[in-house]
């Protein structure tokens, strides 16, 4: 079952917003590889809160990339960054196009 996570950040905090840009892609490239981890992309709405739009192919692959040592590293690094931790959403795919 494939599932799409949909994590909404706090607020990044003011004049840090290209460093929180560049935190992003540098987890990016620590996940990269990551077993069941099919994509992560960063969004950011019109009003200029940002999200992370991620697949993973199974439940158990996000629980496993969420425990992880890497995981935890990426954590510290935003803390420095954000007025909290995303909060995430975890839905599953029904029906998709390819």
């Amino acid at each position: 079952m494939m599932i799409i996570v949909l994590g909404k950040f706090p607020a990044v905090y003011q004049g840090k917003e290209e460093e929180f840009e560049k935190w992003f892609n540098w987890s990016n490239q620590l996940l990269k590889g990551t077993p069941g981890l099919i994509s992560r992309r960063l969004v950011k709405d019109r009003t200029g809160n940002y999200f992370a739009i991620v697949e993973f192919d199974s439940f158990d692959a996000f629980k496993a990339m969420h425990s992880s040592d890497v995981h935890k590293l990426i954590h510290k690094k935003a803390s420095l960054l954000l007025n909290g931790m995303p909060k995430p959403e975890i839905f599953e795919v029904i029906n998709t196009i390819s």
